[in-house]
């Protein structure tokens, strides 16, 4: 897709509109090491349209064992394709119906548009699209699956029941948890199929956009495409051993670095898991769906070019490694003001994991072919217009190319112990106001940086 800036005076097909939800976006997606500017991605949307997502993923989708649904009645008047039990019902008449749990279950779609939809200046009343499938490969999520034939299916029916009423869908976002039965090399697990390369894993999720977007022109005329938003894989545990960090973790932040087309809203392991070490607590779902909506929120209407909280560098001096890392907060005006800019924060809460323990944080020194290192401290250093620095010291010298690891390891003694897979305490001060009351923080993502 071609990167285009849309002037304040176009809408959707080129009609000109008369300053209604319209902002003039930025063209160029700045490099890694460079401050964000506006970005791309900002949706004017005349009266009579109606903002609509599309997710897709695994059980998490389905909020499998988040029990009891936190986010009912629907306050903010958003509905569904009527879809059963997240199941598309062929026999069913085109219908909406409101946007609340199924199954008793907080699933991430209700939280994640519930958040979009409260951060708005004017009501807007978003339609949404979910068709997951536990257990499933990526592959059954593509073009030509039935679950992407299914979604689709729902874009076709949710279009008919607002166009008889004088309004058409605007598709604004694309987001899903998809990939823990596709990487595996971060389960320690006794048996499992082998990893899908990162390569044809990326090919598939571009492919599910592609086709989305390619869905939506078509069925809705809407002429402005829309990006997807990935979360960095969890970690799946169900026996004992250690789990290293999976390489799909590291590669999707990379992914929205590099790409304009895909933004990488964070890493999972901020999030409470339930008894299975899998899924998570329902307080963790609506945590996690809605700081999602928060991020989603920020591209999509004020153009913000989002990265995650993340290191852009780790230099060696002595004993030291000093990282420098990009505060999302601060970059994009949502730091209050007075307060640090980042915090290591060992506080329990309920939507929260275990934290990661002193003296390490959740960072790891990663020695490659030279000596090993103990962690001694973790300590907040120089803020720096919108970055912050962050020193590691080690119990001797740190060798240059040797990594820094951020929460990308942890260690699960046996089924019967609380999890405690990777964590890191690295976390913003992220203002934003969520449904649930709880902190929209952004946590470290998972990441190994190279030291210099």
């Amino acid at each position: 897709m071609a990167l285009r800036r849309i002037p304040n005076s176009v809408r959707l097909g080129g009609t000109a509109l008369a300053g209604v939800d319209v902002y003039t976006t930025e063209a160029i997606r700045p490099p890694t090491s460079a401050a964000a500017p506006p970005g791309p991605w900002v949706f004017p949307l005349a009266p009579n349209e109606r903002p609509a997502v599309v997710r897709f993923g695994q059980s998490y989708e389905e909020g499998l064992q988040g029990n009891p649904g936190l986010s009912t009645p629907q306050p903010f008047n958003n509905e569904r394709a009527r879809n059963g039990t997240d199941r598309f019902e062929p026999t069913a008449p085109p219908d909406l119906v409101p946007l609340e749990p199924q199954a008793n279950s907080e699933q991430l779609i209700i939280g994640y548009v519930n958040q979009l939809a409260s951060m708005a200046p004017s009501p807007r009343d978003y339609v949404a699209h979910v068709r997951p499938e536990g257990g499933s490969s990526i592959v059954a999520h593509i073009p030509g699956s039935v679950n992407y034939g299914d979604n689709v299916q729902q874009i076709v029916d949710a279009q008919a029941v607002v166009a008889a009423g004088g309004g058409s869908l605007v598709y604004v976002a694309i987001a899903g948890n998809i990939g823990f039965s596709d990487e595996t090399n971060n389960q320690s697990r006794a048996t499992s199929a082998p990893a899908m390369p990162w390569a044809t894993y990326v090919g598939h999720l571009r492919a599910i956009l592609d086709g989305y977007r390619t869905e939506a022109r078509g069925r809705t005329g809407q002429t402005i495409d829309f990006p997807m938003f990935v979360d960095q894989l969890g970690f799946w545990q169900l026996a004992p051993g250690p789990a290293i960090a999976a390489t799909y973790a590291i590669e999707q932040l990379e992914l929205g670095l590099t790409d304009p087309d895909f933004f990488c809203i964070g890493p999972s392991y901020p999030y409470a898991v339930g008894p299975d070490f899998v899924h998570l607590t329902a307080e963790a779902y609506r945590a996690k769906a809605e700081h999602d909506g928060a991020v989603t929120y920020l591209v999509i209407r004020e153009g913000i070019d989002w990265q995650p909280l993340h290191a852009r560098s780790a230099v060696a001096s002595g004993n030291d490694v000093v990282l420098t890392f990009h505060v999302p907060a601060v970059a994009y005006g949502r730091h209050p003001v007075g307060q640090p800019y980042l915090v290591l924060d060992t506080a329990p809460a309920a939507w929260r994991a275990t934290p990661a323990a002193a003296p390490e944080h959740g960072f790891r020194y990663v020695p490659g072919a030279g000596a090993a290192r103990n962690i001694v401290s973790v300590t907040l250093g120089a803020e720096l217009g919108t970055t912050a620095e962050v020193t590691v010291r080690l119990d001797g010298p740190a060798a240059v190319g040797a990594e820094i690891g951020i929460g990308d390891f942890g260690a699960q003694p046996s089924e019967a112990d609380p999890p405690a897979g990777p964590a890191c305490n690295l976390r913003d001060q992220f203002d934003v106001a969520t449904v649930g009351g709880q902190p929209a923080w952004n946590f470290a993502a998972t990441q190994r940086v190279a030291i210099t």
